[in-house]
């Protein structure tokens, strides 16, 4: 009955997201998500749900649940026995892009870095994929590289202005 009852509202997540309804969508997939976490043997499941609710949520703009619930996808789906668990490299890139567009850019490349590491036995190094991955990161490195260039200069600003004040 349970299974019935979370295919169902996974069902009409979908069904509601292509209807461009995206509060229905989130709503019907936190229920289904409730109902497959408590069994162990639904944690795939749990993890893709998971991976497509965060999804809604950075469709929306929504980028703290999204983070929230890409991080639970990714704990999930690196608990899955062997091969199965190479789906947390695709929750690597959206947690990546979630922190990027937080201007969280270190953390991202840390994340795009992890996926790219899961990706590579999967596709090996020559693959399109691998290639365009390697893009995204190199990308999320130069990010980081210029946010850390950014703080640097403020820091020395900050410093600066604060030796020109009296002491009291």
């Amino acid at each position: 009955m349970a299974e019935a009852t979370w295919h169902a509202l996974m069902c009409a997540a979908v069904r509601w997201r292509r209807l461009k309804k995206p509060s229905q969508a989130i709503e019907c997939l936190a229920q289904a998500i409730e109902i497959t976490h408590q069994s162990p043997d639904l944690s795939r499941e749990t993890g893709s749900m998971l991976n497509y609710l965060a999804d809604l949520y950075l469709q929306e703009g929504q980028l703290a649940q999204e983070e929230t619930a890409i991080r639970r996808a990714l704990q999930t789906n690196l608990s899955l026995p062997g091969p199965e668990r190479s789906l947390g490299a695709d929750d690597f890139m959206i947690l990546a892009k979630v922190l990027s567009r937080q201007a969280r850019h270190r953390e991202a490349y840390e994340a795009g870095s992890q996926a790219l590491a899961s990706f590579r036995p999967q596709f090996g190094s020559h693959d399109k994929f691998i290639a365009q991955i390697e893009e995204m990161v190199e990308e999320l490195r130069r990010n980081r590289e210029n946010a850390t260039g950014v703080e640097l200069m403020r820091n020395r600003a900050e410093q600066g202005a604060s030796a020109d004040r009296p002491r009291e």
